[in-house]
């Protein structure tokens, strides 16, 4: 189980998000403030595809800039979905190729964001 508390880092600026509510196979996690609202949801299920059972493992996290006197509303939402099979899968590589593609994404984001494929 993921701990009652987790930090996600935006613009060099730590929140620490509380687990608000949780289940056997999911959590959900928010900061509220005067100024923005973030929620984190976690998600485990299982999914057939092509004939075999996939564990499948989502992470969302929307983040909501409230609006002021000098500027709009802003909202963003990132997420991110990666999936073995139950049977023959192995987990401990699926979290290696996850921590290879937060690396490319993390040096080509500003790229994506941009549009660029």
């Amino acid at each position: 189980m993921l701990a009652n508390t987790l930090t996600v880092t935006i613009d060099s600026v730590a929140k620490v998000l509380v687990r608000v509510n949780q289940d056997q196979f999911s959590s959900q996690y928010q900061l509220k403030t005067a100024l923005e609202s973030l929620v984190l949801k976690v998600r485990n299920t299982t999914e057939k595809q092509s004939g075999f059972v996939y564990d499948r493992h989502n992470v969302e996290l929307s983040y909501l800039i409230y609006a002021t006197v000098d500027d709009s509303e802003k909202h963003y939402v990132v997420s991110q979905t990666f999936k073995n099979r139950s049977v023959g899968g192995d987990p401990a590589y699926l979290a290696k190729c996850v921590a290879g593609l937060a690396t490319l994404v993390n040096a080509q984001s500003t790229s994506i964001v941009g549009g660029e494929s």
